[in-house]
């Protein structure tokens, strides 16, 4: 068995462990972020802006840059038809790095709820460091598995997948569509969306409907890491990988969110409105906890309908649609959920009509 020619330039032990480096990493760049829109923002001479907006643009392609490391090099082993465990481990390893900004979120609201303060670059750095050496020493174990392992029966996981669809479906159509369109009310005005999510929360808060969303953003997670692991044991093409990639993203970022928004804020009696997701008054860009919530929100959207695009074509497919077909309609799907993550994320920014 041969590994292909793309994978084939990845026998470095530097390029294996780049995800990990900058993962490890990613705290430092989120605060080089936070600490360039100061500049800006205090910038007194035109001199100082031009290298405040500069320093601004190269750190937030830093910060998406991470992400996307991660999932260029799970693509590449994903080429892999018959990888070897160090591969898996590695291919998972840039997974995880890809989940950075929900994970490194995830931590901060674990860490706050618990009344730590300022202990989160400590914890990643305990998770970063071993996973950084760990993969420089798988180093040596990769290459090419001499006998093919036996192919693994789907079959199995139908009623998983099962489940994992219908439970999704269900969340759409409860809450995500109404939640997702109520967010792209606020690019018009901020009034407009605190008028529309007053009205949405009868629905989706009500005694019935609140609990069972809950219930299913965890059948979601749980039934959809039980299907993550044997699908990144196995060779995939670029939609696999975002599958995969996705679904371990929106899986960290709904743990996050759950914790933050029923462990942290309602506890605290904090109302979870527009101005508390934004990180108001300060914003995002103007505190040094809330810049992380940049990437973390604006990929989550995005991240949400590329994972239902990639599912959609798995269903068009299995219905023997063409392939060129069912691959038009999930570029098309991703393509509409970057420009709504884009939208979304400008209103969060304090873009708005009116």
């Amino acid at each position: 068995m041969s590994i292909t020619s793309p994978v084939k330039k990845l026998e470095s032990k530097y390029v294996w462990a780049a995800p990990m480096v900058a993962a490890l990493v990613y705290p430092v760049v989120l605060m080089a972020l936070f600490y360039s829109a100061r500049l800006l923002h205090n910038a007194t001479h035109f001199s100082d802006a031009v290298v405040g907006t500069v320093a601004l643009i190269l750190c937030f392609l830093l910060t998406y840059s991470v992400p996307a490391l991660g999932l260029a090099i799970a693509y590449r082993l994903g080429q892999i038809s018959d990888p070897t465990p160090s591969q898996i481990r590695v291919r998972r390893f840039a997974h995880l790095v890809f989940a950075s900004p929900p994970l490194f979120t995830c931590i901060g609201v674990v860490l706050l709820i618990l009344g730590i303060t300022n202990g989160d670059y400590i914890v990643w750095g305990i998770i970063w460091i071993p996973i950084v050496l760990l993969t420089l020493r798988s180093h040596l174990a990769i290459g090419t598995r001499i006998v093919s392992s036996p192919p693994f029966n789907w079959e199995r996981l139908k009623v998983i997948g099962a489940i994992h669809g219908i439970s999704a479906l269900t969340i759409l159509l409860i809450y995500l569509v109404p939640h997702i369109a109520n967010h792209l009310t606020a690019f018009w005005s901020v009034n407009t969306h605190i008028g529309v999510m007053e009205t949405l929360r009868q629905w989706y808060r009500s005694k019935l409907v609140e609990p069972l969303v809950i219930v299913l953003f965890m059948c979601q997670v749980i039934t959809g890491l039980v299907l993550w692991r044997p699908r990144t044991t196995h060779q995939s093409d670029v939609f696999g990988t975002f599958q995969t990639a996705s679904g371990a993203f929106l899986s960290v970022f709904i743990t996050s969110h759950t914790m933050a928004v029923f462990l942290l804020a309602r506890a605290n009696g904090v109302d979870t409105n527009f101005f508390w997701a934004s990180g108001q008054p300060a914003g995002m860009l103007g505190d040094p906890w809330s810049v992380r919530l940049i990437p973390h929100y604006t990929l989550a959207v995005w991240m949400l309908f590329t994972h239902l695009a990639c599912g959609l074509r798995f269903r068009l497919l299995d219905r023997r649609i063409p392939i060129s077909r069912a691959n038009k309609v999930a570029w098309g799907i991703i393509g509409l959920g970057f420009i709504i993550a884009l939208v979304i994320i400008l209103a969060m920014f304090g873009f708005h009509i009116f």
